[in-house]
């Protein structure tokens, strides 16, 4: 993985172009660098990480937008970590970009391996990440320095353009009917999960009176505390899931 980050905290210097050049460098695929290789949400980078095929460099632009260091303990967050901790099977490489590398969650840059600090536009110091295992702090050892030009492959133009337009589409608000905020993710699974204990709360119920031979009060003793409830409601859970009057 590579951070790119600006030296000053700064936009427009050229952070979006490098990262798409170092993709286009790094990835072995026949497809090259394509639109589906480069967003600015993590959902569907996280897509992207699973579905393009071994050897593709994957573009993360504007970073800090999805998984700063505010939001880290977040669902994005957690899957992220996930992916980049079993990245070495999918054999992907991943690039990040970020005004500020501080803005990301620790947890991610500490598995980053090159850090790219752009001091001016068309040039950047490129460090190499150092975890030092006695204190576990993270250094940065100083490689190269790095230059590159605007972009000229055709390709790589479209992709550009693309990751343009889909930052244009974000500030109106224009996100696409298939696009779902992280909350409202959060939100869905949580009720899932709640109605799935609810079923299996019931389902324990009924299993515990019939075929246990258990009374209300000594059911009510026994379920789990996130699903508890009274003897009273244990026994009409009861006749409600087995129409029992």
């Amino acid at each position: 993985m590579i951070l790119i980050s600006d030296h000053q905290n700064r936009r427009g210097t050229g952070k979006s172009t490098l990262s798409l050049q170092l993709a286009n460098a790094l990835d072995r695929t026949d497809e090259g660098i394509t639109p589906e290789k480069a967003h600015i949400s993590p959902e569907e980078l996280m897509e992207a990480y699973t579905e393009q095929p071994p050897g593709s460099a994957l573009v993360l632009d504007e970073a800090e937008a999805g998984i700063g260091s505010r939001d880290a303990m977040t669902h994005i967050n957690k899957v992220f970590n996930r992916l980049l901790a079993m990245g070495r099977v999918e054999e992907k490489y991943l690039i990040l970009n970020a005004p500020s590398s501080n803005k990301i969650d620790k947890g991610i840059k500490e598995m980053a391996d090159i850090w790219c600090l752009v001091e001016a536009r068309g040039r950047a110091r490129v460090y190499r990440f150092i975890s030092n295992p006695f204190d576990g702090g993270l250094y940065q050892k100083a490689i190269e320095e790095l230059h590159w030009a605007d972009i000229s492959d055709p390709q790589l133009v479209e992709t550009y353009a693309a990751l343009t337009e889909e930052k244009r589409a974000r500030l109106r608000g224009d996100e696409g009917e298939d696009f779902i905020r992280a909350s409202e993710v959060e939100e869905r699974i949580e009720k899932a999960r709640k109605a799935e204990r609810i079923d299996q709360r019931e389902k324990y119920i009924v299993n515990m009176v019939d075929s246990l031979g258990m009374k209300y009060g000594d059911v009510a003793m026994v379920l789990p505390q996130d699903v508890s409830v009274s003897k009273e409601r244990v026994g009409q859970i009861y006749r409600e899931t087995t129409n029992n009057e």
